[in-house]
């Protein structure tokens, strides 16, 4: 560490400026975990070495150098911070959050046991968001609502925080999204409905969601998704059917839905698929042998059904697969 401290002290006087102090080696509590790419130039040092030099820093000292001119300032948030993945974790995000709020990170991950009321409401200053990752926070409608201002968002990951129809109404908002996740809530199919709007989404996850033949009606609006993830909901036989009108997925789960053979026999149709996990939805040879007529199928999963000697012949057809579960 003290070596690329002195590197950067070498660069502040090759770049016309003075370095700040450096308190300790020791990263902070929430100090994120980050993974970069950059590019562009500066100054008399190649972009790379320079990148390199910063980026190798802790948070705290990547702050502190940034503060030191404002052409470092624009030069990492141009450079080091807005191709950064970073997650902070903690207890309370509180504590985090004074932080990161006019820090412009593209990509973060939030992984906190408590938020409170106006922390959630702080997530709405991070503008400067492309990809946030708030999964298993119990933020609950409120939180959703909050982030329906990050108008910049294209993925958005918010699974497992008790989100139901008016998280969902409010999340409809973000009209940039190209991949949502938010799986296992209580969105229902009222909150299928309103999430129908995102047309642009090209990757959906809404399993475990109390979604029916009218939620999988509604999702059936969604023409751009190629990936789509409604496992363990109730969408059965007519929901299966509604879903089959998506020719452009090719990566399809909808285990546990109680879609029978004939469901099976509908999703033969979407012969475009490459991924299909049917696994715990009572079907047995008749459906696998209407399965076996979507011949591009890498990876199958058809565990737990009624399947036997028969059903498996009829998927020894599959000559592309690479991974097969029964």
């Amino acid at each position: 560490m003290k070596a690329f401290k002195a590197i950067i002290i070498t660069t502040g006087l090759l770049l016309g400026s003075s370095m700040p102090g450096f308190a300790s080696d020791t990263e902070d509590e929430y100090a994120p975990s980050c993974s970069t790419t950059f590019k562009g130039s500066f100054g008399v040092l190649p972009n790379e070495l320079t990148v390199t030099i910063l980026s190798s820093l802790p948070r705290h000292d990547q702050v502190r150098v940034r503060s030191v001119s404002r052409s470092l300032k624009e030069f990492i948030d141009r450079h080091v911070w807005p191709n950064q993945s970073c997650t902070m974790k903690g207890n309370k995000l509180s504590s985090a959050i004074d932080t990161i709020k006019f820090l412009p990170f593209q990509s973060l991950t939030l992984e906190f046991k408590r938020w409170e009321p106006e922390d959630i409401q702080s997530l709405s200053l991070l503008t400067g968001l492309t990809t946030l990752d708030v999964d298993g926070n119990q933020i609950g409608d409120a939180g959703a609502e909050a982030l329906s201002q990050l108008t910049g968002l294209t993925s958005l990951n918010v699974g497992n925080n008790w989100i139901g129809e008016a998280g969902a109404k409010a999340l409809s908002q973000l009209t940039g999204l190209t991949t949502l996740e938010v799986g296992y809530n209580e969105i229902g199919d009222a909150g299928a409905e309103a999430l129908s709007e995102l047309t642009g989404l090209t990757s959906l996850n809404v399993s475990g969601n109390w979604i029916g033949e009218a939620g999988a009606k509604a999702l059936s609006k969604l023409t751009r998704l190629t990936t789509l993830n409604v496992s363990s909901n109730q969408i059965g036989e007519a929901g299966t059917k509604a879903l089959s009108e998506l020719t452009s997925l090719t990566t399809l789960n909808v285990s546990s839905n109680q879609i029978g053979d004939r469901g099976a026999e509908v999703l033969s149709q979407l012969t475009g698929l490459i991924n299909l996990n049917v696994g715990g939805n009572q079907i047995g040879t008749p459906g696998v042998e209407a399965l076996s007529k979507i011949t591009g199928l890498t990876t199958l999963n058809v565990n737990s059904n009624r399947i036997g000697p028969a059903g498996a012949k009829a998927l020894s057809k599959l000559t592309r697969l690479t991974t097969l579960n029964v």
